[in-house]
């Protein structure tokens, strides 16, 4: 395609991810290639960003029949970060970033019964993007596989 011509060309390192500025598409954000945005460097044992799709949840509903399930968005879980990424409308490919949580700041993720696969992640202190405490909720496809690779990245990276 004509975006791998130019990488090539500029001698863009393909294992980061590609990033289109508002020259490129006329707008403010900057759009991240999923496709290209891996960790990958050749080192042993080295975690790879994991992307789940998801919907956010608002939860200031306390019944779960009148819970809003927002916009569509993309979960990346490395080691240290778990990232909202908000895919672009005309193509899925790319995603720019909405909110991003340290992992060690993260207290417990819990659930409800009520809406299946729903993932609620509460971070005790300022986090990444949010200041102060934060409830962040999500419908995950997979998300049995979320939480188990957030803790094993937890247990792995902030416990004694």
């Amino acid at each position: 395609t004509k975006l791998e011509r130019e990488r090539k060309s500029q001698n863009v390192n393909v294992s980061l991810p590609v990033i289109l500025t508002e020259e490129q598409w006329g707008n403010e954000l900057q759009w991240i290639d999923l496709n290209a945005w891996t960790t990958k460097s050749g080192r042993k044992n080295e975690k790879q960003i994991k992307i789940y799709d998801a919907r956010k949840v608002d939860l200031s509903d306390t019944n779960p029949e009148d819970m809003c399930i927002g916009s569509s968005c993309v979960l990346a879980v490395s080691e240290g970060y778990i990232i909202e990424l908000i895919r672009h409308p005309d193509r899925q490919e790319y995603a720019h970033l909405e909110a991003k949580f340290a992992i060690a700041d993260l207290e417990k993720i819990t659930s409800r019964r009520s809406l299946k696969n729903l993932m609620i992640l509460h971070f005790g202190k300022s986090s990444g993007t949010e200041k102060g405490p934060t409830k962040c909720a999500y419908v995950v496809q997979e998300s049995r596989k979320c939480i188990d690779l957030i803790k094993a990245y937890y247990v792995a990276n902030f416990t004694n």
